[in-house]
């Protein structure tokens, strides 16, 4: 592709078969399952067209999970290729920082669009063509600057040359699910955990120990609560991984103080909060793993720079959390298959991947996913959400046909039958 990458894509002027809902016909009311930033982001972007949205949050409180780490970077996830995840992550990095900055000036939200540093990483690690990238992203989201430009730009003694990402920032993800969720039109059920989901003439009914808590069938429910989904029938066949980690907070020195970007390399340093700095997490793929890598966290972020930054190590403070992601690293995000009446529907693929003349997917009505945003939930979720309330709303939706297709939930079905890896 020549020029910049495009967040644009062959218009969608209408839903998908099975997605496009008659609001005419509908009570405007619906139920988001989890108050996480997935969960959250949904509501309210439900609630700005119109819609009475009760969230059901399963912890006794908002501060848990990723809502206690404190400090979230929005980033944008790179790819070094134009495909319709490298569109959509870029169109969602754009709709994160516009969204921050009206909530920081509407609401009062704390948003600080610092910028953010990556610094080149070393030794067995990929290097990726500066001069390619720089063609595929705007100015705003992605530089190459050397190291004495990045020391220049940041006053550190920075070990390497990297990116400069300028509308990079982070906010405290409690403090946006907290504004997010302040709407007169969101009622938060907290300590409320959903166990059933289950379909009703008039919509879904939601169950906790096979007690209806909803009070009444919602035509429209998004089920937002990660690896939560999977102990419903309806969303139990998703490949949804837990990915565990934890992030460290220490105190903030008199040298530390002179942090104003996100500085990132194996692990990333934050400006300080609240008299502290925040590390970024050490996540890994076994969520069972109970190994303390406070010693290389540290290490790490030492790595960052030349010499070495005076950090006040007494008192560290580690805060864990897990992250829910899909088996290709892509949200999930679309109206729920039928997983059961899709398999029959589209058995002819795992004869011919190829297949032709296929009929529309089958979808169970009002079921949504808004899923599995991993570490870029501040860059994925918000647009995501505003794709589900459109399409829930009847309106035109915010991606292509083509990012729609690359993060529906039915894609995983899709290609196990084209490799003929379903029984």
């Amino acid at each position: 592709m020549q020029g910049k990458l495009s967040c644009r894509g062959k218009a969608n002027n209408k839903a998908s078969p099975g997605l496009k809902i008659d609001c005419a016909k509908l009570q405007r009311t619906a139920a988001v399952i989890g108050a996480g930033v997935a969960g959250s982001s949904t509501a309210r972007h439900l609630a700005r067209k119109g819609w009475q949205v009760t969230v059901f949050e399963q912890a006794a409180n908002l501060e848990h999970g990723v809502n206690a780490l404190g400090q979230l970077a929005l980033r944008c996830r790179i790819f070094a290729q134009d495909n319709s995840l490298a569109r959509f992550f870029l169109a969602g990095f754009l709709y994160s920082a516009r969204e921050f900055q009206r909530m920081s000036r509407d609401e009062g939200l704390g948003w600080h669009p610092c910028g953010l540093v990556q610094l080149q990483r070393a030794g067995r690690h990929r290097k990726k063509d500066p001069a390619a990238l720089e063609r595929l992203y705007p100015e705003e989201v992605l530089l190459w600057r050397s190291q004495e430009q990045l020391r220049a730009l940041t006053g550190l003694p920075l070990a390497r040359s990297g990116w400069h990402s300028p509308a990079a920032g982070w906010l405290d993800p409690l403090e946006l699910c907290q504004t997010w969720l302040n709407h007169p039109a969101i009622e938060l059920k907290q300590g409320t955990a959903i166990d059933q989901i289950v379909r009703e003439s008039d919509g879904w009914r939601l169950l906790s120990d096979s007690k209806d808590i909803g009070g009444r069938d919602f035509p429209v429910v998004v089920i937002a609560c990660g690896m939560g989904a999977l102990r419903f029938p309806q969303s139990a066949s998703l490949p949804l991984q837990s990915v565990s980690g934890e992030v460290l907070r220490i105190r903030e020195s008199e040298a530390s103080g002179a942090i104003h970007h996100i500085i990132q390399g194996e692990r990333g340093i934050f400006p300080a909060y609240q008299g502290r700095h925040c590390i970024s997490a050490s996540f890994g793929t076994d969520e069972n793993a109970q190994e303390d890598l406070t010693g290389q966290s540290l290490a790490m972020v030492g790595d960052l720079f030349n010499s070495p930054l005076q950090l006040k190590l007494e008192g560290i403070e580690s805060a864990k959390a897990k992250r829910c992601q899909s088996a290709d690293f892509a949200p999930v995000l679309g109206a729920a298959p039928d997983f059961a009446e899709c398999r029959r529907l589209y058995a002819p693929l795992a004869r011919n991947a190829r297949a032709a003349g296929l009929p529309p997917p089958a979808h169970l009505p009002g079921l949504f996913f808004n899923l599995a945003h991993g570490s870029h939930g501040l860059c994925s979720a918000p647009l995501a959400a505003e794709y589900l309330a459109s399409v829930i709303h009847g309106e035109n939706p915010p991606l292509s046909r083509e990012i729609a297709g690359a993060l529906d939930p039915l894609r995983f079905l899709i290609r196990r039958l084209q490799r003929q890896q379903v029984d």
